[in-house]
């Protein structure tokens, strides 16, 4: 006569008998502590264990959630409406905002920009002559926005939209006489997305939309600066490249060396341009029509 078998009792729950156990530490557990995994059922410490050990994927800027809630983007539109909200009040009027002090104060004008007024570089991005011309802009940065956010992080996609602003301030500062708007910085943002559907080897056609918008928007309104919108182009994409286009062991490095020496490239050019010009100065401060040279005498 044989003695009955009996079963251990579920390490969780002890008064529980049970003939299973977990695969990874061999544990005897009752079925409802057990869960599957890909080579057989675990408990629950064995899963959060596994869990840790995982490493996180990476994307190809080097960021770890691609999931987060864009903050940037809502702040940056929020801003530029805050900033055109103001420039209306001052103005009291939607025809004239140059009559604004902000608008007046804050536009990109290389003659103030010569008269060491720097500050303009990177004010008249969040400057806006009509509603349609910010209502453009901000549908654009919010498509673009709420794509590159999640995917650059929070910080990279502000230096981004930051140095894309002041690189159309710059070409402007050298190759034409002034401009305000967004546009320039969004322009960088779309050079950012060409960048990065190139890396993955997609289709460039959804970019389209984005390009066309801002295109049509040019040539139906007229009064565009091509030159602004081109220097954004051309620093937003070469920011990404300088995110993406890096060693992995030394990710960061390189990419600090990048944003710093495009950051400094940007800074070289408008200095540049500031000792080839002759010295002006401005009476009021801003008014564009009382610029002139400083009297060397």
């Amino acid at each position: 006569m044989t003695q009955p078998h009996t079963l251990p009792g579920c390490t969780r729950h002890p008064e529980t008998p049970t003939g299973l156990s977990c695969i990874r530490c061999e544990k005897p557990y009752c079925y409802r502590c057990l869960t599957d995994g890909s080579v057989g059922k675990q408990c629950p410490e064995c899963v959060a264990q596994g869990k840790k050990s995982q490493r996180r994927g990476v994307n190809l800027v080097g960021n770890e959630d691609e999931h987060i809630r864009p903050i940037v983007m809502p702040v940056l539109i929020a801003l530029n409406i805050v900033m055109f909200a103001i420039t209306v009040v001052q103005a009291g009027t939607f025809n004239d905002l140059a009559a604004s002090w902000v608008y007046d104060n804050g536009a990109m004008w290389n003659l103030a920009v010569a008269g060491d007024q720097w500050w303009r570089l990177i004010t008249s991005e969040f400057l806006h002559v009509a509603p349609w011309h910010l209502a453009v802009n901000m549908l654009s940065l919010w498509m673009l926005g709420q794509e590159l956010e999640p995917m650059f992080g929070r910080i990279r996609f502000l230096l981004l939209y930051l140095l894309s602003a002041v690189g159309a301030s710059v070409a402007v500062f050298l190759f034409s006489e002034g401009a305000v708007g967004a546009s320039g910085a969004i322009f960088g943002l779309l050079g950012a997305v060409v960048v990065v559907f190139i890396r993955k080897r997609q289709s460039l056609q959804p970019l389209l939309m984005v390009f066309g918008l801002n295109v049509v928007f040019g040539l139906v309104i007229g009064n565009v600066s091509w030159v602004g919108h081109g220097g954004g182009l051309v620093v937003g994409a070469l920011v990404a490249a300088g995110l993406i286009y890096v060693p992995v062991a030394s990710r960061k490095l390189w990419q600090t060396i990048n944003l710093v020496a495009i950051t400094a490239a940007v800074i070289g050019l408008a200095i540049f341009q500031y000792y080839e010009m002759p010295r002006y100065e401005c009476d009021p401060p801003g008014a564009r029509i009382l610029c002139g040279p400083v009297d060397p005498n």
